[in-house]
Formats: structure tokens, C-alpha cells, sequence
């Protein structure tokens, strides 16, 4: 297995392993999610965005040449304090690829990459419900600081 840069040419596989994130995601909270082609189509797009964005990332898992992991993230000013913060927006490894370290070597990628690029401080979303999610970010020593509360309205 080796991490790398993802590519144009990464797309398509990108958004076959992104359904399987959102599948994975949508057992944590079922309402959350309706996707959909267009949705898909918003999520292409910003795969392609990114891809050509200095200020944001996309690795990916390869292992036997078929992808098998991805995480993407980006730069973003800091609020009320100096510098810039890094959001981790995705990570996400194949049911197949897991306990394997791959999560790990995807994180620790884009952690340097965001240091390289001169931030301080990296900031990610996990289901309360995650408990693998939460024990490989707490390995990697991100700590929680917030709960994110959400409130249906009718």
C-alpha cells in the first residue's frame, strides 16, 4: 500500500469510494443523507476543484493499483486567532483495507502536508457514534474539543 497525491485521472475512482463514505457515514445518522446525481455531481466537482486549489489536498490509498483510501482537506483562515487552520473534510478507507494502518499513513499524510504549508492547528468532524473514527484520531493525538448539536426543524 502507498499513499500519494490523487490526480484528474484519480476522479472517478474518488467518487466510487466517496458513495462507499457516504454508506458508511449515512448508519450515524440516517436523515442526514439523500443523495442523489446531483449530489454526486456536486461532490465531483469539488474532487476536481480541489485537485487544482493550492491551498488544499487530496491523498489517496493505493494498493495492487485499485484505490482503497482517500482523505481530502484545506486551508482555511483562523477566526480570531493568527494563522490558518487545516479542515480535514474526509477520510475514508474501504471495509476491505481497514485495521491495516492505512487510515493512519492517510492522516499523517495530509497532517505534514498542512504543516509543510505552514498551519498550526487541524480541525475534523467524527460521529459521536464513530468509536473507530474517534480511536484512530485519538492515536494520532487529536483531542475533542466541542459537540457539534444539530435540532430538526419542521
Amino acid at each position: 500500500m502507498r499513499v500519494r497525491e490523487a490526480q484528474a485521472v484519480d476522479v472517478p475512482a474518488l467518487l466510487g469510494l466517496w458513495e462507499e463514505f457516504v454508506a458508511h457515514e449515512e448508519a450515524f445518522d440516517p436523515d442526514e443523507f439523500d443523495i442523489g446525481p446531483a449530489e454526486r455531481r456536486r461532490y465531483e466537482d469539488l474532487f476536481v476543484s480541489k485537485l487544482s486549489d493550492p491551498g488544499a489536498a487530496i491523498f489517496v490509498a493505493e494498493d495492487g493499483g485499485r484505490l482503497v483510501g482517500y482523505t481530502m482537506g484545506w486551508k482555511r483562515p483562523r477566526i480570531l486567532a493568527k494563522g490558518s487552520t487545516g479542515y480535514v473534510n474526509d477520510v475514508f478507507v474501504t471495509e476491505g483495507a481497514r485495521r491495516q494502518g492505512v487510515g493512519t499513513a492517510l492522516v499523517r499524510t495530509i497532517l505534514a502536508w498542512f504543516q509543510a504549508e505552514g498551519v498550526s492547528k487541524v480541525d475534523l468532524y467524527v460521529y459521536a457514534e464513530n468509536e473507530k473514527g474517534k480511536g484512530l484520531y485519538d492515536h494520532l493525538g487529536f483531542r475533542a474539543i466541542a459537540h457539534r448539536l444539530t435540532k430538526e426543524l419542521e
